[in-house]
């Protein structure tokens, strides 16, 4: 199980928000999985929908000031990968051969004018393009996630990430590559398998690289044929 958050910013408390929520979604998942993957569309959506909840209402109970975050997970078997998120922390699967294929959708003012129509480029220079429409935490009405199932056929990488690293790599073909490029490194230096920690580092620092102007979390599993 993967699970990444990011604090809302604008919200008093995001940082504890985003510490509280990732776990408690992490270990209601975890605990539910060792009585396997639900494998009914519909049973898999509840225990999505029940371990988002289950982080939304820890960080209700806080103690301190009631912030806001982002919210993504994904559980992951050698056969079936499921990812759901709240926001716009996102979950992708980057096969060894063939195209990447983004596992979610950011619930974005972005997103929400692509899907009227408009082009990338054209909803990411909006006004406001960044703004997210769900959340967890504070003044949430709605913290059900968009569930999303997948069959992987080969080897690959699944990817949780934060904006952090995405807006710098928009494109989920130019985020293929620099995986890519950064599993060919790590092998050369190695002689070996690059490790999800060591490719999770390098995706960090590109980001950085690139002016690391938001947090960046990073979460990666590898799926071995």
């Amino acid at each position: 199980a993967l699970v990444a958050a990011e604090g809302v910013t604008s919200t008093e408390g995001a940082e504890e928000s985003a510490r509280v929520a990732s776990p408690t979604a992490r270990d209601y998942l975890t605990a539910t999985m060792d009585q396997g993957l639900p494998i009914n569309q519909d049973d898999t959506g509840t225990l999505f929908e029940r371990s988002f909840q289950k982080a939304h209402e820890a960080v209700v109970r806080g103690s301190g000031p009631i912030g806001a975050c982002t919210l993504a997970a994904a559980v992951a078997t050698h056969d079936r990968m499921v990812a759901g998120n709240t926001a716009d922390t996102l979950t992708y699967w980057f096969p060894d051969h063939g195209a990447p294929i983004r596992l979610s959708t950011a619930d974005s003012m972005a997103q929400a004018q692509m899907d009227l129509g408009l082009s990338r480029e054209e909803a990411e220079r909006g006004m406001g393009a960044h703004a997210i429409t769900k959340w967890i935490g504070a003044s949430a009405t709605d913290v059900a996630p968009r569930v999303m199932a997948y069959q992987p056929q080969q080897s690959g990488w699944l990817l949780v990430c934060s904006d952090g690293l995405w807006n710098h790599v928009p494109d989920a073909g130019d985020l293929a590559r620099l995986m890519a490029d950064l599993v060919s490194k790590a092998q050369a230096e190695d002689h070996c398998q690059a490790s999800p920690a060591g490719v999770a580092d390098g995706l960090n620092a590109h980001a950085i690289n690139c002016g690391g102007h938001d947090n960046i979390t990073v979460a990666l599993w590898r799926r071995d044929s």
